[in-house]
């Protein structure tokens, strides 16, 4: 059976459930556990192998080059 299609459509029954919409009230966001030292050393972190990645790909591409055009 085919289902009508859209998010939370369910297949078995063609009707629409909504799911992960909920209300929440609070007075405050919620707390991550995270302190700001960890944060500021997981950007650092992040921009270091965004980089590093980066140049292995790049590497990757210019010796499949040379592979595959040799």
């Amino acid at each position: 059976m085919l289902s009508s299609g859209g998010f939370g459509a369910s297949a078995s029954t063609g009707r629409l459930r909504r799911r992960g919409l909920q209300v929440v009230c609070a007075a405050e966001p919620p707390k991550t556990g995270r302190q700001p030292d960890s944060v500021k050393k997981r950007e650092r972190q992040n921009d270091r192998h965004r980089i590093r990645n980066h140049a292995r790909k790049a590497e990757m591409r210019t010796r499949m080059k040379k592979v595959y055009n040799a």
